[in-house]
């Protein structure tokens, strides 16, 4: 039965036997003789399910198969190895220099693992090393075992250094906050909880209904996790504050953050990259040119502390500078902030997210178009872009078409799903298959550093998006201004329509410039994919022409802009 009332009762339901059973199961635990306080052993395992319903099961199919290709992507590990040294830093104490060290530590991790030195690290030894690869479910011993069969040859063995490359981009900033830690004056002990709760992963509360939607949701719980580090942190309540001084290096080091965060912008302002930008890539990261390479590196804010102290300051200094109006600033950073926030559209669960984004063509992440006001003009199948792979064309044209909800899905509209469901390593697998599926063409335009399969993530891309897509909303707006004055006049209410028309006199008097806007945009689409399919042209002379093209978009995107003010 249920069992007497008592804080070492555990209770539990399971499958009845027959008809009198009511399924209803109770453990009494001896908390005096394992020496183990009651709030601890039995109360702590409150909410935690024996048995998972089948329908939640099979929808976490989709977050599990998504958390593991998005962990066993290199990109994964080297954006890792960015973001936790900064949180560590700023929300839990740690004095070191970011990134660096950690990346010092995941070095020798390496190189223990290739001298099968497994476990001789001190975080290793007290059991510190947890990271996103693990769920805290049944699901972690697959991994694990995957883990011990490392040394061995065939798919399986590739998987478990994936998965270890992953676990080591987590675990080397615990490594570097463990020494810290232990150099600031804690105990061995201390300084291993500590360490552990500067990102608890394995941490779980006690609702069974929050348990089971982050079985659907993939990182809703690291989410959880770290939305509770940041705010025991800024309110003085984290574990060892006296000590360790937190909530004020926090301060300190987020005002110097933000006052780095004002210079920065005011020195990318010329910046082509940081200027074609969209929105959502600018506040999200920091752009760093390395020697050699033209495109800049995309360097991630460290998660939540990212939009106060490196996305508002930006975000307020192109404001004053005329750069963005204050909407679109206020919009940006509201898109932030909704996203950081769990349960918001984002935890949808995984399984229907991707199908209902395509089905409303928004993202819910970036609040974009799916397809794009220029890609939307043109017939589905001819809706790819220069980085859509030869295997999604050919799924999106002809024969191999899919119908969805009447029509068939576009390439672009392909890789979205695909995405949604696996990251984006299959997808660079998948591109590998292009010369299977492209068209006899000549030379492909010499690849930039963002076309490059998996690692081209890691760069930005001087491709003009974020301003072709102000302007097309720009147009949008103009074409929709004169469509509603002519209904107006139509209609024979023509004092509505010059009440109008005074409202809307700018967008009304723009409708001329939207038009040559938009022919000039299909010529030089036309003309881009000229280039790409004549045999008679290198390599090098394809993405020389094809810059140009670029080149002339983003002025003619800028003039709309502007008239437009």
């Amino acid at each position: 039965g249920k069992g007497p009332a008592s804080d070492k009762v555990i209770r539990f339901s399971v499958q009845p036997v027959d008809e009198k059973d009511d399924g209803y199961r109770h453990v009494m635990v001896n908390t005096d003789s394992t020496g183990i306080p009651s709030q601890y052993l039995v109360q702590g395992l409150a909410g935690v399910n024996t048995s998972v319903p089948s329908l939640v099961k099979s929808m976490g199919f989709f977050s599990r198969t998504l958390r593991s290709w998005v962990t066993r992507n290199p990109v994964y590990a080297a954006r890792q190895i960015i973001r936790d040294p900064f949180t560590a830093t700023m929300a839990s104490g740690v004095d070191t220099i970011p990134v660096l060290t950690s990346l010092k530590a995941m070095g020798k991790s390496i190189g223990r693992m290739r001298r099968g030195e497994v476990g001789t690290s001190e975080i290793e030894r007290l059991g510190l090393v947890s990271s996103n690869v693990f769920t805290g479910t049944s699901e972690d011993m697959q991994k694990i075992l995957l883990q011990i069969t490392s040394g061995k040859g065939g798919w399986e063995s590739y998987l478990a250094k994936a998965d270890a490359l992953a676990a080591q981009g987590d675990a080397s900033t615990r490594e570097v906050a463990f020494n810290s830690f232990r150099k600031q004056g804690l105990s061995e002990m201390e300084a291993a909880l500590a360490t552990y709760e500067t990102m608890p992963f394995t941490q779980r509360g006690t609702s069974s209904s929050l348990f089971l939607l982050s079985t659907m949701v993939p990182f809703l719980n690291a989410q959880i996790q770290g939305l509770n580090v940041l705010y025991n942190a800024f309110s003085g309540k984290a574990t060892f504050q006296e000590k360790l001084h937190i909530k004020q290096k926090l301060w300190q080091r987020g005002m110097l953050m933000f006052g780095m965060s004002m210079a920065y912008a005011l020195l990318m302002s010329e910046d082509e990259a940081y200027q074609n930008a969209n929105d959502d890539e600018r506040y999200n990261n920091w752009f760093v040119y390395v020697p050699g390479i033209d495109e800049p590196v995309r360097v991630p804010i460290p998660f939540e502390l990212g939009i106060p102290f490196k996305a508002l300051p930006e975000a307020i200094v192109n404001v004053m500078r005329g750069d963005r109006t204050a909407a679109e600033a206020v919009k940006a950073l509201s898109k932030m902030v909704q996203n950081s926030v769990p349960l918001g559209p984002t935890s949808i669960p995984q399984a229907i997210k991707a199908p209902l984004e395509v089905i409303a063509d928004y993202s819910f992440y970036t609040g974009r178009s799916i397809v794009g006001d220029r890609l939307a003009a043109v017939d589905p199948s001819e809706r790819f872009n220069a980085n859509t792979t030869e295997l999604a064309k050919f799924i999106g044209k002809g024969t191999g078409s899919i119908p969805f909800l009447g029509e068939y899905l576009s390439p672009v509209q392909i890789e979205y799903m695909m995405r949604g469901y696996t990251g984006s390593l299959p997808l660079a697998l998948a591109s590998m298959t292009n010369p299977l599926f492209g068209s006899a063409a000549g030379e492909k335009p010499t690849a930039r550093a963002s076309e490059m399969p998996v690692v081209g993530s890691l760069f930005q891309p001087k491709d003009a998006t974020g301003l072709v897509n102000r302007a097309y909303k720009d147009m949008e707006t103009i074409n929709r201004a004169g469509q509603t004055y002519d209904k107006l006049m139509e209609e024979g209410r023509e004092k509505e329509a010059d009440a109008y028309a005074d409202r809307f006199a700018d967008e009304l008097s723009l409708a001329p410039l939207a038009g040559e806007f938009k022919q000039k945009m299909g010529r030089l689409a036309r003309e881009e994919r000229e280039i790409k399919s004549d045999p008679n042209l290198s390599g090098p002379e394809k993405r020389r022409q094809l810059d140009e093209i670029r080149q002339e978009r983003i002025e003619t995107a800028k003039e709309l802009i502007s008239e437009r003010g």
